[in-house]
């Protein structure tokens, strides 16, 4: 492929300039430019296109920004799944907007995306209507267990929720009697224990919610 493809406006030849010296991606950038991988040829194109789109050649003058250009490329480039692309694009959104650069958690949005599941990703988003969602609940009439319960605990590994388990006690009267005889209160109450789990969305993830959204 001919590198003028890509590398064509001010914006694209400081891309081509950050990422030909980044000793990270300066391989895969090369391979992109020279034709060899046919997909992340297109995704390389396709997220030049983007930057060129939403970014300006002042910002390449943040050593902070042009180090997120090679992040933000490893990622890209690297992700198979459409959706999670989408998310990148968001995230660098953000970061290019940001004021404080340096402090900008795009390693750890980057990582996130990589490694959370499609599924996961489906239980993720039930979070855009609540922030606190019920997992289990025994002790009130039938237990009740969510659905997609696994995949909400798990988000707990990749810091988006925090998992809370919440039990009370409870007094209720003692009845006795049987089924012929009927049945009465004995005037005495007893304990009776409700145990609730509940996933809680996180700072961080709620962060990462706003990307999210924003790829509907």
């Amino acid at each position: 492929m001919n590198s003028l493809k890509i590398v064509k406006g001010a914006v694209s030849g400081a891309i081509d300039a950050a990422l030909s010296t980044n000793p990270v991606i300066a391989i895969a950038w090369g391979a992109i430019k020279g034709g060899v991988s046919e997909m992340r040829e297109k995704r390389g194109i396709e997220l030049v296109a983007f930057i060129e789109q939403h970014c300006t050649i002042q910002q390449f003058a943040d050593p902070n920004f042009v180090d997120g250009i090679g992040l933000t490329f490893e990622a890209f480039i690297r992700e198979r799944n459409e959706k999670k692309r989408e998310i990148i694009k968001q995230v660098f959104l953000g970061f290019s907007s940001a004021e404080d650069r340096e402090s900008f958690e795009l390693e750890r949005f980057y990582e996130t995306s990589k490694l959370i599941s499609v599924d996961q990703l489906k239980a993720f988003s039930l979070f855009k209507e609540q922030k606190s969602i019920e997992l289990v609940s025994e002790g009130r009439g039938k237990p009740v267990s969510h659905e997609l319960v696994e995949d909400l605990r798990s988000l707990a590994s990749l810091g988006l929720v925090t998992i809370d388990l919440q039990i009370e006690v409870e007094s209720e009267e003692e009845v006795e009697g049987d089924r012929d005889g009927g049945y009465g209160s004995t005037g005495r109450l007893v304990p009776k224990m409700w145990k609730g789990e509940y996933a809680d969305i996180t700072a961080f993830g709620t962060s990462f919610l706003s990307y999210l959204r924003k790829t509907v």
